[in-house]
C-alpha cells in the first residue's frame, strides 16, 4: 500500500542535511559485544575495506583515508588535495549504532 504519514515524516527525517543524509538504516535483534563491534570496524574492516578500494578511486578527487571508533560508532573520513597540496577534510560517512540497529549517515563537512 502507500505510505502513511509516519513513514513519510521518516522519509523526510533521513534527507535532512543539516544532520546529515541517512543512506541505510537496520533493526536487527541484541548487539552483544559493543566494544567488540567498534574494534573491528576500526580495526579490521575499516584497513581492509580501504585497501580494496579501485585505484581510480585512490588518485582522483576526494577519498576515504580512514576509520575511526566513535562514542555512537565509527565515521569513515574523506579528504581531497586542496589547491595548496594541503589535504581537506570535504566529509565523513558515519556508522551509528544502536542497542538493536545500526545506520548510515553522510555528512559533508
Amino acid at each position: 500500500g502507500t505510505p502513511g504519514d509516519d513513514e513519510w515524516k521518516q522519509q523526510f527525517a533521513s534527507i535532512d542535511n543539516a544532520r546529515g543524509i541517512e543512506l541505510l538504516s537496520v533493526n536487527f535483534g541484541e548487539l552483544l559485544d559493543r566494544r567488540a563491534l567498534l574494534s573491528w570496524l576500526e580495526n579490521q574492516w575499516g584497513p581492509a575495506a580501504l585497501q580494496t578500494m579501485s585505484t581510480y578511486i585512490r588518485r582522483t578527487g576526494a577519498r576515504p583515508v580512514v576509520v575511526r571508533a566513535t562514542e555512537t560508532g565509527a565515521v569513515v573520513r574523506w579528504e581531497t588535495m586542496g589547491s595548496n597540496f594541503e589535504m581537506e577534510v570535504v566529509g565523513q560517512l558515519q556508522i551509528e549504532l544502536g542497542d538493536a540497529n545500526l545506520r548510515l549517515v553522510r555528512a559533508d563537512a
